[in-house]
């Protein structure tokens, strides 16, 4: 008994310096007429008094583990609790709060109130998370008052007067709470451009809700796009928000910024009819244009794995070579740039393979570009590969869509790893390949008979894979998809997954490569102009990357293949007839004849 007695002092003792929770109440229970529930009673030489001015008896009650279950304390329908507590000293903290409907002072000011304001929480059982209030503790000691009832007009209105109300009530101190902040985790990235319409990807240290304001440059009215959760509700479960702003004119040039959600203290769970407040967080006005200009540029990669080459090995020999590709000349000149698939090999976290260490180099920049971000087989590679779409694909589109240009017309489409398949998860998450061939089917056979794709003078496909050179099976898929629809009328059909700078004309059997020729392929004669661009290739063939920058007039499509040291490999036209005419080649770039 005395070292239970020592113990119970020592816990007091401790609780006494700094607790901002009583350890026991002094209760008040009484009984007030339902339509009267939430009348605020008067106190006399510190006791609680009914309205005809008769004392409320109290009682000492302690929590059980800081939880108070009210419905088997009393049969009253209200409640006052009054505890008492010393500190050392002053300091600011949090109390956590659970309950239906209360209201809270501390000190003789009311630093909470949800009986007239609102619901309360719906959460069943209560916990000290669903209320999180700011509290200043003062030196010496500290008095809390709580009023709650057992229902209100509220409460029998949402869930009718007849149900059964669990009264419950916790509370505690959460002395490491730390509010959510609203910031960026990422700089924000532009994709899918277009002549009206561009998606900004981003993604926020903390689930928070998030728009994007938006204006013609030299304006001053800002309108704004929620991301929205079925078009209605403001999303604010998930740290990624992809926005698609729409309606927009085409070659010009807007202004915008991001508009995050900062949820008051406490926010994370949100309290029904509540009065309090978001507060807005601006970031840095930036600039986009949209499509639609007469001339039209766009540089493109593909492939950009590590750990298969000498000079392609980690994160920071990747970036070399893209702050040398930022560097050149035909990139800044870009009104998008296009990365044709595969932007590493296996996606075990996206946040970090693709947008730490990928992304955020660009979208740092002042000027930075949107991109066209086309699906490989390799962005179905991996633990957390399933999630790729939630990162680059706005709600409601797909992986493959075209966009215009003035008379050109781009056409993306999306590969998978079909070598998986039939149940077998393998690295990565698709199984039903035969019903991404059918829908992606289906789609571009509504395209062909559309008048942008007829009306069109210059057509450009970008796809991971191109289907006359691969023999195996995502080239057989993609042969199902694309070529009975696509072979008499693509003008440019731009690829990589070769790893190797491979380009054909259309009608010829000659291939130019910088090494020998590949003795599998589909057939041998190219069905219509494309090029493969390179990619890592292990210890040996450099380079490790190639890219090309093209330039769209009303006459010609203008290509030039360009070295990672920024020298032009190859340099050809297309006209609106598909006539592909060679202006310029690097000796080691040289042909070979498929087939006999």
């Amino acid at each position: 008994m005395k070292n239970l007695l020592t113990l119970l002092l020592s816990v007091f003792a401790i609780s006494s310096v700094k607790a901002a929770v009583p350890q026991s109440w002094k209760a008040y229970f009484y009984s007030v007429p339902e339509e009267k529930n939430i009348t605020q009673l008067k106190f006399k030489n510190g006791v609680p008094v009914m309205p005809d001015g008769s004392p409320i008896k109290s009682r000492t009650v302690s929590a059980r583990n800081n939880f108070f279950d009210f419905n088997k304390m009393t049969d009253k329908n209200h409640v006052i609790l009054v505890g008492k507590f010393k500190s050392d000293k002053e300091y600011d903290t949090y109390l956590g709060i659970g309950c239906l409907a209360f209201a809270v002072e501390l000190n003789g000011k009311n630093i909470y109130e949800f009986r007239r304001k609102g619901l309360g929480n719906d959460y069943d059982p209560v916990s000290a998370n669903d209320h999180i209030i700011p509290a200043k503790i003062q030196k010496g000691e500290n008095t809390i008052v709580v009023y709650s009832c057992r229902t209100n007009w509220l409460l029998d209105y949402c869930y009718g007067a007849t149900r059964q109300i669990k009264w419950n009530f916790t509370i505690q101190e959460l002395s490491n709470y730390q509010p959510v902040k609203a910031a960026l985790a990422h700089p924000e990235v532009l994709l899918r451009p277009e002549e009206n319409k561009i998606s900004v990807f981003f993604i926020t240290e903390k689930p928070v809700q998030a728009g994007v304001d938006y204006r013609i440059a030299g304006t001053q009215k800002w309108t704004r796009q929620w991301d929205l959760d079925g078009e209605v509700a403001l999303r604010d479960t998930e740290r990624n928000h992809i926005i698609c702003l729409d309606e927009l004119k085409a070659d010009t040039l807007y202004e915008y910024r991001l508009v995050l959600l900062q949820p008051p203290v406490g926010g994370e769970k949100r309290s029904l009819w509540g009065d309090r407040y978001h507060k807005e967080i601006f970031t840095e006005i930036k600039t986009f244009k949209t499509l639609g200009k007469k001339n039209l540029n766009f540089f493109a990669l593909a492939d950009t794995q590590l750990s298969i080459s000498e000079t392609l090995r980690t994160v920071a020999d990747r970036e070399k070579y893209m702050t040398n590709m930022r560097n050149m000349p035909e990139f800044k000149k870009a009104d998008f740039i296009a990365h044709i698939g595969d932007m590493t090999s296996y996606f075990h976290g996206i946040e970090k393979d693709l947008v730490a260490d990928f992304f955020d180099s660009f979208s740092a920049q002042k000027d930075a570009k949107p991109w066209v971000y086309v699906r490989g087989n390799h962005e179905l590679d991996g633990i957390e590969a399933s999630s790729w779409h939630k990162y680059f694909i706005p709600e409601g589109q797909k992986p493959y869509y075209c966009f215009k240009n003035g008379d050109t017309l781009f056409i993306v489409l999306a590969c998978g790893d079909t070598t998986k398949g039939n149940l077998n998860a393998h690295i990565g998450p698709i199984l039903d390949t035969e019903y991404m061939v059918k829908k992606q089917r289906a789609w571009l056979e509504k395209l062909v008979k559309s008048d942008d794709f007829k009306n069109a003078k210059f057509r450009i496909v970008l796809s991971h894979i191109t289907p006359q050179i691969d023999a195996g099976p995502m080239g057989k898929d993609l042969r199902a998809i694309a070529t009975p629809l696509l072979s008499e009328s693509i003008h440019l059909w731009i690829g990589g997954h070769c790893h190797r700078y491979w380009r054909m004309f259309k009608g010829s059997n000659l291939l130019y490569s910088r090494e020998k020729a590949p003795t599998a392929y589909h057939q041998a004669v190219a069905p219509f102009n494309w090029l493969t661009l390179d990619g890592p290739k292990g210890n040996q063939n450099p380079p490790d990357l190639s890219y090309i920058h093209v330039t769209i007039n009303d006459k010609l499509i203008d290509a030039k293949v360009i070295d990672p040291d920024g020298k032009v490999v190859d340099h050809f036209t297309v006209d609106e007839h598909g006539n592909a005419t060679e202006i310029s080649r690097m000796q080691s770039v040289i042909p070979t004849k498929l087939g006999k």
